[in-house]
């Protein structure tokens, strides 16, 4: 029992320091990379940036935008991984890829994307009726997420 409680005490504080590395904190907009304050002057012209956080985890760098009616989350590289609608606005078609637009489209007619998330093996979105739907990376429709 005497050699267990070193090897417990090394792996609680292995633990709690991987926890530190990653660490948010506000930013000024100007802070953001330009490619990301590009993105939203193109795409959310109308909307006032509120609040910008810098997620630093180990060696990469991801950044969350509040805007006054949508969050957007953008990874390591720069690139936008999720789009939230904080209001009753659905996310503007020319966001939504192609292909899941032209489903839902098809599919939900008069129905508006709220949410819209990139992951490593999917894509998701929300619909304004409350109806989550799961698409392939290529933008092909998989099933009605419950």
């Amino acid at each position: 029992m005497k050699k267990r409680i070193p090897y417990i005490f090394v792996l609680s504080l292995l633990i709690s320091s991987f926890s530190t590395l990653a660490q948010e904190r506000i930013i000024s907009e100007s802070e953001l990379p330009f490619s990301i304050r590009e993105y939203i002057a193109t795409n959310f012209k109308e909307h006032k940036i509120v609040k910008c956080e810098e997620e630093k985890n180990g060696t990469s760098i991801s950044y969350q935008v509040k805007l006054t009616d949508f969050k957007l989350e953008f990874d390591s590289n720069n690139k936008i991984k999720e789009i939230t609608s904080k209001s009753d606005l659905v996310i503007p078609d020319k966001l939504i890829p192609a292909s899941i637009l032209s489903y839902v489209k098809t599919h939900y007619a008069g129905k508006g994307i709220m949410e819209w998330e990139l992951k490593k093996k999917k894509q998701e979105v929300k619909l304004n009726n409350g109806l989550e739907l799961e698409f392939s990376l290529d933008g092909k429709f998989l099933r009605i997420d419950d």
